[in-house]
């Protein structure tokens, strides 16, 4: 089978996509993917990245097609500009790709934004193949809460271009069964929606640390509690911060770990600055890859999973990207 794989996001940046595509080679079948330029989540493009969109690259067998899109920056406003650079950009480059080769079938992992799936769309709709979206961040309910605009015109022009998307896909796959609720007032069938959860992966299983690993010597002495993945919008890491320096006061010894980085990691280290425990119950570590990052939460004591507060159940169990 030839897949065309369309998401904003793919290897070197880290998203389990990754996986699935190498997967796919294993398997015997072609996988093509169509993708942005890699700037996630710093919001710069990635070194040696820069004119990627120039000629095809290879990914473990993968065959990925880079497009010149606005990287994501550190603004709502470049961000917003990122989002829609991929889906007019991408559109281009799915037409070019319908013409130059036949697939058998469109998989968009769907991340933020939902617009990244119109380029599959796009070739679905010129080659007569299906499509199917992954959805990992429900919209617009994400996009409601991170900005706060959940009526008028931007609200209603974005949940009638998810409409579109989710209406038009062949079958509609949910990370969390909480989203079908959501899907299926936008008209989606039930029998089109299929709840399929994320996994983690096998060398999560190994726990084991070496004496003398650089994670042993990175994390502090007590009681460690981390939290590893995006410092966005969506994770309200201030709340943590806040967390630290309550416990500090009565319980000097429960440290407070942020792994990763992001967005808003420069406002979160500025308010850790605020509160002089830099250092002392709050530690920062810097972006590992993920079969590094099994090494860490091995030697915490707690592992942190915080999302903005939300008033539709919907939305909590969403990997936003925001």
């Amino acid at each position: 089978m030839n897949i065309l794989v369309v998401c904003q996001h793919f290897y070197p940046e880290s998203f389990r996509i990754n996986d699935i595509c190498t997967e796919h080679v294993k398997r015997g079948h072609k996988v093509s993917v169509l993708t942005g330029i890699p700037n996630y989540p710093t919001g710069k493009i990635f070194d040696g990245y820069e004119d990627c969109f120039k000629n095809p690259r290879t990914y473990n067998g993968v065959t990925v097609y880079n497009t010149d899109i606005i990287p994501r920056g550190n603004s709502k406003k470049q961000l917003i500009l990122n989002y829609f650079s991929f889906w007019f950009k991408g559109c281009k480059e799915a037409k070019k790709l319908a013409k130059r080769e036949k697939f058998d079938c469109v998989f968009v992992y769907q991340l933020s934004p939902v617009f990244m799936a119109f380029p599959g769309i796009k070739v679905s709709k010129k080659q007569k193949i299906p499509m199917y979206t992954y959805v990992l961040d429900l919209w617009p309910e994400s996009l409601a809460e991170m900005t706060g605009i959940k009526k008028g015109p931007p609200y209603d022009m974005v949940k009638y271009l998810t409409k579109i998307i989710y209406n038009y896909s062949d079958k509609v796959l949910i990370s969390s069964s909480s989203f079908k609720d959501s899907i299926e007032t936008l008209g989606v069938a039930k029998d089109n929606i299929i709840f399929w959860p994320q996994y983690a992966e096998d060398f999560y299983a190994d726990s084991n640390v070496l004496p003398d690993a650089e994670s042993r010597l990175e994390m502090p002495s007590g009681f460690n509690i981390i939290y590893t993945g995006n410092f966005g919008e969506a994770q309200k890491l201030e709340t943590a911060i806040l967390a630290a320096k309550i416990t500090y006061e009565t319980h000097p010894d429960i440290n407070w770990i942020f792994m990763g980085g992001g967005r808003k990691e420069s406002d979160l280290k500025e308010k850790a600055e605020e509160t002089n425990l830099l250092g002392k119950n709050i530690f920062f570590i810097e972006r590992k890859p993920p079969e590094k990052v099994k090494e860490y939460l091995s030697l915490s004591d707690a592992a942190l999973l915080i999302l903005k507060d939300m008033k539709q159940n919907t939305t909590k169990n969403s990997s936003i990207l925001l």
